[in-house]
């Protein structure tokens, strides 16, 4: 049966009525949205290996689309549960990383500390057999801030915690000269073996994309105690919070973040969301990979 006249998945919502072609497949595009809403369906998170594969390679092509024909590039944030699962191969990138700690924000949420009541109920069901204790974990997240994200992606895409929030190129710093006494690098030899002047560098950069999504996705939250002291708010997204969202919404949402791609457990997918007509560029993506042998296989949703 073809992706065309296979019946309409019965994800949950209104995804249920996604359209879904050809061109397009696996990805399905909402309808009655103001804004681009897609969605990919996979057979659960972490994703078959085939899946994987397939989504790796698409979005190893579809990020180069994004910088070359969007001027965009993209920012990757991890759930704090995914790197509970995955924590040896987080531990051993996390020099190249460099994680930086912060909130992953559904609409709604109205606290950033949490609920004394909540955690005795949550205590209770860790006593009984079968309780996930990840089920415990707070809406933490990571940014991943050191732009590594190729090499982000394929050790944690598919597994059910990964954003992408693609945002305008951010202007380029001009680097400024670093140089180590040569008699104090005579005495710590050590030190050769790290880029000083990049990391010098790196430390003095100043991007304001941490401090423009927490006054967007964290407002109404600044009277909350610890809200000074988190460095970055982004959303954190299911198809049910996308299709909530109303007119002034959407355009808060759109003004920091161009794309956004979230892996959502919720709905048995990735959702991929933007204000740009993006339809002739996930087609001819999808149309590299098939002709590079790469066929996404059928899901039963």
């Amino acid at each position: 049966m073809t992706p065309e006249t296979k019946p309409q998945a019965t994800a949950k919502g209104r995804l249920s009525t996604a359209v879904r072609t050809q061109q397009l497949y696996p990805w399905r595009r909402a309808p009655d949205v103001k804004f681009h809403l897609y969605w990919a369906p996979v057979s659960g998170f972490p994703a078959r290996q085939e899946e994987r594969n397939w989504i790796l390679r698409f979005f190893d092509v579809f990020n180069e689309v994004a910088k070359s024909q969007f001027e965009l590039q993209p920012e990757v944030f991890i759930q704090v549960n995914v790197v509970a699962r995955m924590r040896d191969a987080f531990i051993r990138n996390a020099r190249a990383f460099r994680p930086r700690s912060g909130i992953s924000r559904r609409p709604g949420e109205t606290t950033l500390l949490p609920d004394p009541a909540k955690l005795e109920q949550d205590a209770k069901a860790a006593a009984k057999p079968g309780f996930d204790p990840l089920a415990l974990l707070p809406s933490h997240c990571f940014w991943l801030s050191n732009k590594a994200e190729h090499e982000a992606r394929h050790l944690f895409q598919t597994s059910g915690g990964l954003a992408l929030l693609y945002r305008k190129n951010p202007p380029p710093s001009k680097p400024l000269p670093f140089q180590i006494p040569k008699q104090i690098l005579d005495k710590y030899q050590e030190l050769k073996r790290f880029d000083i002047e990049a990391l010098y560098n790196q430390a003095l950069k100043t991007d304001d994309f941490g401090s423009r999504v927490k006054a967007v996705f964290g407002a109404g939250m600044e009277q909350e105690l610890g809200f000074e002291s988190v460095p970055f708010i982004v959303p954190r997204m299911d198809a049910a919070a996308f299709f909530a969202m109303g007119a002034e919404e959407i355009k808060s949402f759109f003004s920091v973040i161009d794309i956004c791609v979230q892996e959502s457990p919720m709905d048995g997918g990735f959702l991929l969301a933007t204000l740009a007509d993006v339809d002739k560029s996930i087609s001819r993506t999808v149309t590299l990979l098939r002709q590079q042998g790469l066929i996404y296989p059928e899901q039963e949703v």
